[in-house]
């Protein structure tokens, strides 16, 4: 079992990484990744957010790193 924590971990890192570099792009350029893991404090910087991409982005990111955890978990689970 400790086998399969770890290699999620390390494959959801892999995967929030991966999606950042293929995702993170906003206009050109990448978003802060601060601005990925900070919460909107309010109704217009999540409205600003919504219509910049930056909750698409966001979202995206965060698929490619639970995927990742996910293939961590099945490659630990296979592997053993």
């Amino acid at each position: 079992m400790n086998t399969i924590i770890k290699l999620s971990l390390i494959c959801a890192v892999l995967g929030l990484v991966a999606g950042y570099v293929l995702f993170g792009r906003v206009a050109g350029s990448y978003v802060s990744p601060i601005e990925l893991i900070a919460p909107s404090s309010d109704v217009f910087s999540r409205l600003g957010r919504a219509i910049t991409g930056v909750e698409e982005v966001r979202r995206q990111v965060l698929v490619s790193g639970g995927v990742g955890a996910l293939a961590g978990a099945a490659l630990g689970f296979f592997r053993k």
